[in-house]
Formats: structure tokens, C-alpha cells, sequence
């Protein structure tokens, strides 16, 4: 029973850890990663469009 119990508990944790998400694919930690540079690849700010920002969250 403790064996059964012990390789649920392993199975459980190996299946919550994710892969790390590459860049531009989400913020997962705060300050963007664990050297809290606050840098995003994302590309869908740029200075060429700053102009057409709105907030969106009202």
C-alpha cells in the first residue's frame, strides 16, 4: 500500500511539471523570468504602433 501510494504521489508531481515555456510564449514568473529582466519577445507592442494602444481591461 505505502508503495502504491509513494508511485501515485511521484506520478502526480512528475505530471505537474510543466516544460519551461520558450520566449514570447507567456509570462511565467514575475519580472518575465527567475533574473527578473522584464524582457518579452513579444512583438505585438512596437514603437511603429504605440499610437494605437487602448486599455482593454475596463
Amino acid at each position: 500500500m505505502t508503495r502504491l501510494v509513494v508511485a501515485v504521489a511521484l506520478a502526480s508531481a512528475a505530471a505537474a511539471c510543466g516544460s519551461d515555456p520558450g520566449p514570447g510564449e507567456g509570462w511565467p514568473l514575475v519580472g518575465s523570468d527567475q533574473a527578473h529582466t522584464n524582457y518579452s519577445a513579444a512583438e505585438e507592442i512596437a514603437v511603429a504602433n504605440v499610437d494605437e494602444l487602448e486599455i482593454d481591461w475596463r
